[in-house]
């Protein structure tokens, strides 16, 4: 044991320690805790128990169903799909609290009775109080993003080499071509520009691939550059070991993800397995800092899809929407679209519309947003939405942003409700104008429901419920939905 560490037992024997060895035995300790323990605690409801995973309500944002937040027990950590929020313990219960990380860890270890109410006091200067979660602040925060993954120069050249070269070398299966043409309505074009079959669900398929990789490339990029593409990265079992390039293993449709200026700056794979826990995934992979003898890895973040119409005119517009498959649809309208990979993934996308407007050699006046139907009753997405058009405000105020909104019986998304024939059934409003009638609604939720929306983690599925029901009843009304 080192000399400076500080054991609990220690502590409770008397032992001189300081403030900052107290907080760090602490924290030590708080990381012992099964997470699940942590939360329950807190007022999160253990739903059920899949394999080494917990089910149960986010405790991060107002959801009403399983199935986005889960807690993984074999890593004592929790994440929510829909929120993008979660992480071990500390992390977790700062969500909740409020707090930052000192503070959060002395309310969780007094708690937890890892310390008592009068260390809680000597340490935090203030009289332990068991009802935190009843003052805790706004849980509707946005996380902060890193900047983009951008590829240039010779980097951009050899990820729109290698994943090109993966298209062609894979081709489209026959049943992934239908999918796309029948269930997708994309054109045989389309299909052909941006679409592949990623199957490497046997060993020997995807060693026969790597081996052509290199073998294609072996004059153009050393075997050091070609792990350092994302979705590959260089594996040694010893460190005297030849290295071996790898790659990420699993099966679907392949998307290329292009810029504005048509270069590869990702490929996002669609799983084959319908119960995945995420459909959607990106080929991107950090070689594991404990592996001493891996190397190389990379990551290609969540990069914008952009798409343009056949025909550009003065008055095309330019649409923000989730996913490709949905932008797809938006270019047939005649829109250029920018899909963003998540509702939340809008960082730097200033960036993208810039790189347009330099394309098409115009500005960009105004932005149209057409997120999911289900915002007027998912308060997550109609968060992120006015999220956006302030981000989109505070990088350019010139541009204009525009709330598209429909009826759900119309379809989820936007793409449902054209294929549905309710195009003309679309309305638009100004974003901030969108904003004001949502606070209306939220507010008129809140009073009817008789909830604590800042106190999520004790909110019942019940109490959810009502919530949205009437949320959803009274957006409608304003939208005249």
């Amino acid at each position: 044991m080192a000399k400076n560490v500080i054991t609990l037992k220690m502590l409770k024997q008397g032992w001189f320690a300081t403030p900052e060895q107290k907080i760090e035995t602490i924290i030590r300790e708080i990381n012992k805790l099964p997470i699940e323990q942590v939360l329950s605690d807190h007022g999160v409801v253990l739903e059920r128990q899949v394999g080494k995973r917990i089910l149960a309500l986010c405790p991060f944002h107002m959801d009403e169903n399983i199935g986005s937040f889960s807690i993984d027990t074999s890593k004592n950590s929790c994440w929510c799909y829909a929120c993008n929020n979660g992480g071990g313990i500390i992390k977790s219960m700062m969500k909740i609290t409020g707090k930052d990380k000192i503070e959060t860890a002395l309310i969780v270890a007094a708690d937890e009775k890892i310390i008592t109410p009068q260390m809680y006091q000597e340490l935090s200067g203030q009289k332990y109080d068991a009802s935190f979660l009843d003052k805790k602040e706004n849980n509707f925060s946005v996380n902060r993003k890193k900047e983009k993954v951008r590829p240039i120069g010779k980097t951009q050249k050899m990820w729109n080499d290698v994943y090109s070269y993966m298209k062609e070398w894979f081709g489209l299966s026959e049943d992934d071509k239908i999918h796309l043409l029948q269930e997708r309505n994309l054109s045989s074009e389309r299909i052909e520009s941006d679409y592949f079959s990623l199957d490497v669900s046997e060993k020997n398929i995807k060693n026969k691939f790597l081996y052509h990789l290199k073998s294609h490339f072996k004059d153009t990029y050393s075997l050091e550059e070609l792990g350092s593409v994302p979705g590959f990265y260089l594996e040694r079992y010893k460190k005297e070991d030849p290295a071996k390039l790898q790659m990420l293993i699993f099966s679907g449709i392949g998307i290329l993800i292009k810029d504005a200026n048509g270069n590869i700056v990702g490929v996002q794979v669609r799983d084959n397995d319908p119960n995945a826990a995420v459909r959607y995934k990106f080929l991107s992979f950090v070689v594991n800092k404990n592996n001493k003898f891996a190397a190389g890895g990379g990551t290609c973040g969540t990069p914008i899809d952009v798409l343009y119409p056949d025909v550009i005119t003065d008055n095309t517009k330019l649409a923000i929407v989730e996913g490709k498959f949905k932008s797809e649809v938006l270019r047939n309208q005649g829109m250029i679209s920018l899909a963003v990979q998540g509702v939340n993934n809008y960082v730097d996308i200033e960036k993208d519309i810039k790189a347009v407007e330099q394309k098409i050699g115009r500005k960009i006046s105004s932005v149209y947003i057409f997120y999911d139907a289900d915002k007027i009753r998912n308060v997550q997405v109609y968060k992120a939405e006015v999220n956006l058009a302030k981000y989109l405000n505070e990088k350019r105020s010139d541009i204009n942003t525009i709330s598209a909104v429909w009826n759900t019986v119309f379809g989820k998304g936007v793409d449902d409700c054209i294929f549905n024939g309710y195009r003309n059934e679309i309305k638009f409003f100004k974003t901030d104008i969108m904003k004001d009638l949502m606070e209306k609604a939220l507010n008129v939720a809140i009073e009817k429901a008789h909830i604590d929306v800042n106190n999520l983690a004790k909110t019942s599925k019940a109490d959810r419920t009502m919530f949205l029901d009437f949320f959803e009843e009274y957006i409608r009304l304003c939208l005249q939905l």
